[in-house]
């Protein structure tokens, strides 16, 4: 009875062709720090838009302390998430 409704045409499979053909690359956003300069002036700091650029406006986001502190909950959090930080 339902078949039909679940059944993928000629015309559907062209259309999927197209989209897939015209298909653009996910984009990545990354988020800009600012800085206040030597003059007391603002300075925006941009990242180019990739997988390096993330991590690099991360790094630069946060203070040392602060990812220890991170990184000390991790590690308290591994207590009740076993499966999430690898343990079987």
């Amino acid at each position: 009875l339902f078949e039909s409704y679940g059944k993928v045409t000629e015309k559907e499979v062209r259309w999927r062709d197209i989209c897939v053909a015209r298909r653009k690359p996910r984009r990545i956003f990354v988020q800009a720090n600012t800085k206040i300069d030597d003059n007391g002036d603002v300075a925006l700091i941009s990242y180019d838009a990739t997988s390096a650029g993330v991590i690099q406006s991360f790094v630069e986001r946060y203070e040392p302390e602060a990812i220890d502190d991170l990184e000390k909950c991790w590690e308290q959090d591994s207590v009740w998430y076993p499966r999430a930080y690898g343990a079987k």
